[in-house]
């Protein structure tokens, strides 16, 4: 399948998926309420920001590593797997601390031990599901992915549609458990396909010092430049939260979902080119992917103008 024939596929799904997932967003504020969504809010960022932490940009190490064959498939799934441990690990002690030291767990705020056990549930989907997505790029099946994580954020989106015209009140620590189940049930297929689809051998490989190396010294790179993106536009969140509240949070992060729409074009590009650009053994042509960027990045100008204009009339203040 050529470059433009996967481009045209995916981005049906990648479309299809972020239209779910603000449908959810939406769903959750009206039942919610802007404190519960602004709780959620900072339950995500929280989680991104420790997984991205912790994993030491393993995902992308995954990808490149997969697309290019230098790691079999076993040894990249060992160390993946030691990675999530040390995770799940470290999660516990800094929870531990954290706790002792203010009275509160920090993934999700509160002084009880569910908010602990959910911190710990929801971090091992977020970083199940970003593993074998990474996982399933690496071995080029960017359509099985997309369409994994749209048909689960659908199946997402219908469950809390039919608690919003059922009209079934919950309290919002009821929805934020159902929405931490859904994550770990889309992490469960995800890892269920790729294993059952994928025609390489899956199983775990014993890895030596070398492997280790070549594995973390390029995650490594990743890892320090991604840090610094995330903290760029996501730093908001906890500021916004110290000085007023999960209300006021709920509101801004509503209006931060509405502009990442525009992004869902360059990162479908992004997640495509990598892993087509690691494997030496397929022809990339790069004049094709100039000319794509050019025409994405002239569209994506013209988006972000008409945009300015017509926003006030879309989201009221």
């Amino acid at each position: 399948m050529n470059f433009s024939t996967l481009f045209a596929g995916n981005i049906v799904y990648r479309g299809l998926n972020i239209l779910a997932g603000f449908g959810i967003m939406l769903l959750l504020t009206r039942l919610m309420g802007t404190d519960g969504f602004g709780l959620i809010s900072l339950m995500v960022a929280n989680v991104t920001l420790f997984n991205l932490l912790s994993c030491l940009g393993a995902e992308s190490s995954v990808i490149f590593h997969g697309a290019s064959r230098k790691m079999t498939a076993g040894k990249i799934l060992t160390l993946i797997y030691a990675v999530f441990f040390f995770q799940l690990i470290m999660l516990v002690g800094v929870e531990l601390i954290g706790h002792a030291l203010t009275g509160h767990y920090w993934l999700v705020k509160g002084p009880d031990l569910v908010n602990l056990f959910m911190g710990i549930v929801f971090l091992l989907g977020i970083t199940l599901a970003d593993k074998y997505t990474a996982l399933l790029y690496g071995r080029h099946l960017y359509t099985m992915a997309n369409r994994i994580i749209f048909f689960s954020n659908l199946i997402t989106f219908s469950i809390f549609l039919f608690y919003y015209f059922g009209r079934l009140e919950r309290d919002p620590l009821f929805f934020l458990q159902l929405y931490i189940a859904t994550i770990i049930g889309q992490a469960i297929l995800l890892l269920i396909s790729y294993h059952l689809f994928t025609k390489e051998k899956t199983g775990f490989e014993k890895i030596d010092r070398p492997d280790i190396k070549t594995f973390f010294s390029y995650s490594f790179i990743v890892f320090i430049t991604n840090l610094i993106q995330f903290l760029a536009y996501r730093v908001d969140y906890w500021l916004l939260d110290h000085y007023k509240g999960e209300s006021s949070l709920g509101i801004y992060a509503l209006a931060i979902r509405l502009n990442q729409f525009i992004w869902v074009i360059p990162i479908l590009v992004s997640s495509l080119i990598f892993p087509l650009a690691a494997d030496k053994e397929k022809n990339f042509d790069e004049n094709k992917l100039l000319s794509l960027l050019r025409v994405t990045s002239t569209f994506l100008l013209i988006v972000s103008v008409v945009i300015f204009f017509i926003a006030p009339f879309l989201i009221p203040v």
